[in-house]
């Protein structure tokens, strides 16, 4: 049965490769064209996301006065806006899971919802936002307990990085 549908499509297959391979070029060339214009063009736009999702990660009781810096996300590739900021919660290395548990307890308290809590990684969405946290739990030679949190708007870009 494969035998036979692989013969049917053999002498259509070479001709549509290169249909197939055009279409996604370019959605891909326009959305990357699309998103340079978009920044340059509504830069004031773009800008008042970044302060927006700069007073979201502010806003979030559990990183009250642990805040070390926000800057704009290193993932801000074309569409997708993201804040990046690093986060003291106290303490040395060793109580990094005690930590990474409060952090899953407020979020969990405060309706965002879980998408992945992998061990050192875990990411949060709510309706508006997508948060990924990032714990240092890495071999020594790392001595604070410091997170990396990244912080951006819940969309389908977003959760593409694009």
């Amino acid at each position: 049965m494969l035998k036979k549908i692989k013969n049917f499509l053999r002498p259509y297959w070479n001709s549509y490769i290169p249909i197939i391979r055009n279409v996604f070029l370019g959605i891909f060339l326009l959305v990357v064209i699309g998103g340079r214009i978009y920044n340059w063009v509504f830069s004031e736009e773009v800008a008042k996301q970044y302060r927006e999702l700069s007073k979201e990660i502010y806003s979030i009781e559990i990183f009250d006065k642990r805040i070390l810096n926000v800057r704009v996300g290193t993932g801000n590739i074309v569409i997708a806006k993201e804040a990046t900021a690093n986060i003291d919660m106290g303490g040395d290395i060793d109580e990094a899971m005690k930590s990474r548990e409060e952090i899953i307890d407020y979020f969990l308290r405060h309706g965002w919802e879980p998408v992945s809590l992998h061990k050192n990684d875990l990411t949060f969405r709510n309706k508006r936002y997508e948060i990924k946290l990032f714990g240092p739990m890495r071999p020594k030679p790392l001595v604070d307990n410091h997170w990396l949190v990244t912080i951006g708007f819940n969309t389908i870009f977003q959760r593409l990085r694009f």
